[in-house]
């Protein structure tokens, strides 16, 4: 059971680091990379990742004021 929360874990943690990622591109360079980023990711509604990023750049945007 550990060993599949540390899977668990390590996804979630991939998953976070790649929603940053993408919340710190352009919307130019967000617009290019969403798909191939939501299906790397293994979501399958680009709309679910859109929401993720959209959250992530406010809550960067709230803790850089």
């Amino acid at each position: 059971m550990d060993d599949d929360a540390s899977i668990d874990a390590a996804i979630e943690a991939e998953v976070d680091t790649e929603i940053r990622r993408l919340a710190g591109l352009s919307e130019i360079e967000y617009e290019l990379e969403r798909k191939h980023a939501a299906e790397k990711l293994g979501i399958t509604r680009v709309s679910v990742l859109d929401k993720a990023v959209k959250q992530s750049r406010l809550e960067s945007c709230a803790a850089q004021n």
